[in-house]
């Protein structure tokens, strides 16, 4: 039943974002998603680069809607807890012409961050559970079994080359691919 109610949910939250769109936008939201798809997800690639934290919540790329669900909240309350300890003014050496600056680039930062996620968690991330549900069955496959390949590399050698070595970041990068190429068939 909870499953139920979350994927429910995830659908509704899709469904919203969708008529949203079609209501205050012009076009449609699909050409749209198809043409900005693949920026968004490789955006969570990126990320997974330096913040290694996002790899650990392999929530991200479960196929039950009740983990992606609290895999999502615990990316927002992560990043959320990351910026109250940012927005916090250092003292500096400039006095208070240079605290202030810095305060509110900041804010400014903090801010426009914090609604980028506030996009990501409640019209994105609906819509790519169910991409996710496809392009990351190659992680969840991975970390089932713990298949890896061993790669000349960094560590005494040697390097962990898999899907399960960082199943977000390489999920994402795979749904980045499959959007694209969705997007140059269609032509859009």
């Amino acid at each position: 039943m909870r499953s139920f109610v979350h994927l429910l949910l995830l659908m509704s939250l899709a469904a919203v974002t969708v008529g949203s769109y079609e209501y205050f936008a012009p076009g449609h939201f699909y050409t749209w998603f198809f043409q900005q798809g693949s920026y968004i997800s490789l955006s969570v690639t990126f990320v997974s680069t330096f913040w290694r934290e996002v790899d650990k919540e392999t929530r991200l790329v479960s196929a039950s809607p009740v983990q992606y669900v609290e895999g999502c909240r615990a990316v927002l309350a992560g990043v959320i807890l990351v910026l109250g300890e940012t927005i916090k003014p250092p003292k500096m050496a400039g006095g208070k012409v240079a605290e202030t600056l810095e305060g509110l680039g900041t804010l400014i930062t903090c801010l426009v961050l914090l609604l980028y996620l506030a996009f990501w968690a409640f019209a994105i991330a609906p819509l790519l559970y169910f991409v996710i549900l496809l392009t990351g069955a190659p992680a969840r496959s991975g970390m089932a079994h713990k298949a890896s390949a061993v790669t000349p590399g960094e560590k005494n050698g040697e390097a962990e080359t898999s899907f399960w070595a960082k199943p977000v970041g390489s999920t994402y990068a795979v749904t980045a691919l499959l959007i694209w190429g969705i997007k140059t068939i269609l032509g859009l």
